[in-house]
């Protein structure tokens, strides 16, 4: 490499949008240039162009109607770094020329993500680029446009310690957690202030549920006569969206455990623009967790597991994520044996199943399995 400007030829593949980025910003090119033979979309070009935008890169967008335009190019830019990245017939025309005038050939290897000099047969020695959460579901076509409800705040140690808590005290019984907070949320009604009254036969089934004594230390709410108080509005929240619940201890976990590069929670993701549509189009995730730009889906069930939930979260991971993301379904209950059927319905998916028995061993272990494509299943039996 020279201290010239740098210059990449790539063949461009609008449905691989890693592929088309993740050499040029590994070499810190100054201008790409993008050849195909047939017309690409213009969402497709704007998301490349704006994303290398962003890394102070510029692009070129060219339709060759004839092969023998693609040596002009070799002639004109005889130091060109040519990205092989990717399938198409274009590519083989790009490596010959590339061969005939000694050009330097790059590529990234998916199966062992990171870009590599074809010449010297091994890694570069640059730093490997790592993406955010954002870049990737940018590159997806999508925008991260909001959070549902606010992640744990993991400097609040005592908040995210009574979590933990509550969550690992009731994962063999975690249905009836689920139905226990449904229930006080329902029997305390809307709740605006700091505390509020409520009926006297409210007050005896709280205090006679088996959880209220079982829990009594963690000190949830407390109840002075017909007076009921949170013991904090991250509390309140909890109960408000009973969900949150396993979406906030596995955020934790995940943050705690310093495997990832990032993890965001509950993020409400915007692609209208992607389906041309004047009216908002979105759609929610529970947990994002990246690794070495290989992202997960997660969809967080404090119910039941079924077909619906295995699909919504592989469309995801398919619509805003590339061929180096991952799908997973946690969940407290222990789905291989009381539902063998979505069990191994996810496994034909490629969705990893974070079950109870996970969960008590550690969700995080688990999941960077899932990012890097070690996750073993269970062995179900009939």
């Amino acid at each position: 490499m020279t201290e010239e400007q740098t210059d990449v030829f790539k063949v461009f593949e609008e449905d691989k949008m890693l592929d088309n980025v993740i050499v040029p910003i590994t070499v810190n090119a100054d201008h790409v240039f993008y050849f195909s033979h047939v017309e690409r979309s213009e969402k497709a070009i704007s998301i490349c162009r704006e994303f290398l935008g962003r890394n102070g890169t510029n692009c070129s967008f060219l339709l060759l109607d004839e092969e023998s335009e693609l040596e002009d190019w070799f002639k004109k830019y005889p130091s060109a770094i040519v990205d092989m990245t990717g399938s198409r017939y274009i590519l083989l025309r790009l490596f010959e020329l590339a061969n005939r005038y000694q050009n330097p050939i790059f590529y990234f290897d998916s199966e062992e993500n990171t870009v590599k000099n074809y010449r010297a047969r091994k890694s570069m020695h640059y730093p490997y680029p790592l993406l955010t959460i954002e870049d990737i579901v940018f590159l997806g076509g999508g925008i991260i446009q909001k959070h549902i409800h606010n992640a744990p705040d993991l400097n609040n140690k005592e908040h995210c310690e009574l979590i933990c808590r509550a969550v690992e005290m009731n994962l063999d019984e975690y249905d009836r957690f689920v139905s226990y907070v449904n229930s006080v949320n329902s029997m305390v009604g809307k709740f605006d202030g700091k505390s509020v009254e409520i009926s006297e036969e409210a007050v005896k089934k709280i205090k006679n549920y088996e959880l209220t004594r079982k829990m009594r230390d963690l000190k949830l709410f407390t109840i002075e006569g017909r007076s009921f108080s949170y013991r904090s509005k991250e509390v309140k929240q909890l109960f408000e969206v009973v969900g949150s619940w396993l979406e906030s201890y596995l955020y934790i976990r995940l943050k705690e455990s310093e495997m990832f590069d990032d993890v965001m929670m509950s993020v409400v993701i915007d692609f209208s623009s992607r389906r041309k549509t004047p009216y908002p189009v979105t759609c929610e995730l529970d947990l994002l967790a990246l690794r070495d730009n290989q992202l997960i889906f997660i969809s967080c069930k404090s119910n039941k597991v079924d077909s619906s939930a295995l699909y919504e979260v592989k469309l995801h991971s398919t619509l805003f994520g590339n061929k180096l993301s991952s799908a997973a379904v946690c969940t407290a209950e222990e789905l291989d044996r009381r539902n063998p059927s979505i069990y191994t319905k996810a496994r034909e998916l490629g969705i990893a199943v974070i079950d109870r028995s996970l969960l008590k061993e550690g969700c995080a272990k688990a999941l960077l399995d899932t990012a890097c494509g070690k996750f073993e299943y269970e062995e179900v039996r009939s």
